[in-house]
């Protein structure tokens, strides 16, 4: 799966799942769907919450399926 712990220190912006799915215009479920699966990648928290890169949805809605590096 893609996902990653938190303290990379990188720059990217953090999304919550209802921001990530709001900007996309699908539902919480079929983000949560998609992190499960490894179809888009995330941030697993210590409490278990996920969190999405603004980079992620960046390329999301440029038609790319992972950012650019």
């Amino acid at each position: 799966m893609n996902t990653e712990q938190v303290g990379s220190g990188e720059a990217d912006p953090l999304l919550t799942p209802g921001e990530f799915a709001a900007e996309l215009r699908v539902d919480v479920a079929t983000v949560a769907r998609w992190a499960r699966t490894g179809a888009v990648d995330s941030i697993e928290l210590p409490g278990g919450s996920r969190r999405y890169r603004r980079s992620t949805l960046a390329a999301i809605l440029a038609g790319r399926t992972h950012p650019e590096a």
